[in-house]
């Protein structure tokens, strides 16, 4: 006996239709979204943390905000590609603002933000009141008395 193999043949058109399906999927794929991430110095290139940094798309007006961590980073993830404006601001450092980050598709921005130092401004009001000194007099007296006399300690009882 002979054994006889079947084969069968996968139309061209097929194949053609797989593989634009493949392609397809990965079209669809594609990373629409993008970041800004960066570090907030001082003047001297210290970083700087627990910076309030604002965010603002300047297409919508949609504000994200978020604080520097303690080595001075800060990240927006997930972003629309599109126009930004961030603002910083910090305790005792004037606030910062940089206009028109462009960031694109697929592409994490990176921001450096240099701030400046500022005035720091503080009231401290002190209220007390004292106890009366008698200026015109130098006269100490006080009365005691007579049972504060009979209890006093006394060293022949």
């Amino acid at each position: 006996m002979r054994a006889f193999t079947s084969v069968r043949l996968i139309p061209l058109a097929l194949i053609h239709a797989a593989v634009s399906a493949v392609l397809a999927i990965t079209l669809f794929a594609q990373i629409t979204t993008t970041g800004i991430r960066g570090i907030v110095r001082d003047p001297t290139g210290a970083v700087v943390p627990n910076a309030t940094i604002n965010l603002t798309d300047i297409a919508t007006g949609i504000e994200q905000s978020t604080v520097s961590s303690s080595d001075g980073g800060f990240l927006f993830p997930n972003l629309q590609f599109g126009k930004f404006r961030l603002t910083a601001n910090a305790t005792g450092f004037q606030n910062t603002v940089i206009n028109e980050i462009t960031v694109e598709s697929g592409r994490t921005t990176s921001i450096n933000v240099d701030m400046q130092l500022g005035a720091t401004t503080e009231t401290v009001q002190v209220v007390a009141s004292t106890a009366r000194l008698e200026t015109t007099s130098n006269e100490v007296g006080t009365t005691i008395n007579n049972k504060l006399v009979q209890n006093l300690p006394y060293a022949g009882r």
